[in-house]
């Protein structure tokens, strides 16, 4: 038999807050924040005119600012360990490992901020 341990006062309480978050994840404002963080990835995997050293590279445009950090980076052997994108409202964080040449490897940790709302992962994500 399974035990739960809660610092909730009924369990009607746990449904209620499941219930809002389903609502939640069902509704326009979260499809809004993954669209979002979809965005802003595609536009940082793409960016093509990077400034700055072969440890750490950055962007700006009117729209985004944007940051790699890792080694190498200049050069075909280099690796990304961090990566970020951000705008007026959101902020977008990756880490890892992933080669420069031909943008394979892994992905440990996403991190996803802004008007109130955070997300994030860790682990080996594929």
């Amino acid at each position: 038999m399974a035990k739960l341990t809660t610092n909730f006062s009924s369990w009607s309480l746990i449904e209620t807050i499941l219930n809002d978050i389903s609502l939640f994840e069902n509704g326009p404002e979260y499809n809004y924040l993954q669209n979002t963080i979809s965005d802003m990835a595609s536009y940082l995997f793409n960016i093509s005119d990077w400034g700055g050293t072969s440890s750490l590279a950055s962007y700006s445009d009117p729209s985004y600012t944007a940051y790699m950090r890792g080694s190498n980076l200049d050069k075909s052997n280099g690796k990304i360990t961090a990566a970020g994108i951000s705008d007026e409202f959101y902020e977008l964080s990756l880490a890892g490992s992933v080669k420069v040449s031909n943008g394979l490897g892994t992905i440990t940790s996403v991190s996803f901020q802004g008007d109130g709302y955070s997300e994030s992962v860790s682990g080996k994500i594929y």
